[in-house]
Formats: structure tokens, C-alpha cells, sequence
């Protein structure tokens, strides 16, 4: 076995005068693995600060890996949906979706939150129109804290504070507006001993 040791500021192109026997091919390949190789692929744990960051780690985190949120987070605009396995470790935070904005959204994938707390997450369901005799229904407001579309949730030490569910109003001839639990699960939840 051959050790190449590339030196500062030393060229790594082929040199007619100091040719050497590891062809040069090899030598760009060490060196390019050797630039990269204390960059992961992907974080099997990602920290979550603050809005951005919990956004970026619901984006990019892959199957299996878990977030990790390390400081209260309020919402500027609504969450991804998840989409696939992952755990949320609160460490006694709170996500608040700031009366604006529903909080977590799960489409599918077994989803776990622990430690946490979810508060001030308002979903709204539309408006109906007045096109339809009688008016039109408005549609339903569902999971302000979490709404479970698809998937399955578990919940350890997970407490929800003054989240809100609002069908929308209906349309011309019925305007109306009725207030529902925190929480809709769709599908099944299993709660942690």
C-alpha cells in the first residue's frame, strides 16, 4: 500500500519532471474524498432553533432520523406536511403556530412527539359560497395542534394549549362558524404509556 501525502500549495497536476507512479487520476480522487469526507450525507438527528430551522428539518430529514428542538418556536407561516417516519424530541419546548397557523400537518409515516408542547395552532376551514340553494357549507377546520391525514402518531409527555379548529363560514343564506376539538385524528393514534 502506497501512502500519497499531498502537501500545501503543491501542485497536484502531473509533472513531467517529478512523474510519479500513482497516476494522477488516483491522487484528484484521494484528495476530493479527503475534502469531503467530514461532511455527512445527511444528519440522522437535526436541530431545530427556530422557525427556519424546524421547516429545514422537516424538509430534509430522511425516514427514521429525528428533530431535536432545542428552543420555544413560534410559526411565520405554515409547516411542510411529513411525509415520512420521525421522531420530535421537545426537550420541554413549545411550538406555537401563533393563532395563525395549524402546527404540524402528518400526510403519512409512523410520526412520534415527545416532551413538547403544542399551543396557538388555529386551522380555518373555508368559506362556502352562495351559489348553491340555500348557500353552500363552509368547509371544515381540522387539527389546529396536529392534524392527522394519513400515518400514524404516538404522543409521550406531549401537552396542547389553546389550539382552535374553525369550519368556515357557509355561504349567503347560512353564515355560520363552529368551534371543534384541538386535535382531529383522522387516523390512528397511539398514546405512550
Amino acid at each position: 500500500m502506497k501512502i500519497i501525502r499531498l502537501h500545501p500549495g503543491a501542485s497536484s497536476a502531473p509533472n513531467p519532471a517529478t512523474r510519479s507512479r500513482t497516476p494522477y487520476a488516483i491522487r484528484l480522487a484521494v484528495s476530493t474524498a479527503l475534502a469531503f469526507s467530514a461532511q455527512p450525507l445527511y444528519a440522522a438527528t437535526c436541530t431545530a432553533t427556530n422557525y427556519a430551522s424546524l421547516r429545514s428539518c422537516i424538509s430534509s430529514t430522511a425516514a427514521g432520523d429525528t428533530i431535536n428542538i432545542t428552543a420555544n418556536i413560534t410559526l411565520a407561516s405554515p409547516l411542510p406536511a411529513i411525509n415520512k417516519n420521525l421522531s420530535f424530541t421537545g426537550n420541554n419546548n413549545t411550538v406555537s403556530g401563533n393563532n395563525a397557523y395549524r402546527v404540524f400537518w402528518v400526510d403519512s409515516g409512523a410520526v412520534s412527539f415527545a416532551n413538547l408542547t403544542i399551543s396557538g395552532g388555529k386551522a380555518q376551514g373555508g368559506g362556502g359560497t352562495g351559489t348553491v340553494a340555500g348557500g353552500g357549507a363552509g368547509g371544515a377546520g381540522l387539527g389546529g395542534g396536529v392534524f392527522v391525514n394519513g400515518g400514524t402518531v404516538s404522543l409521550s409527555s406531549v401537552a396542547f394549549s389553546g389550539n382552535s379548529a374553525t369550519g368556515g363560514s357557509g355561504g349567503a343564506a347560512a353564515a355560520w362558524a363552529a368551534t371543534a376539538a384541538a386535535v382531529r385524528v383522522t387516523a390512528p393514534v397511539a398514546a405512550a404509556a
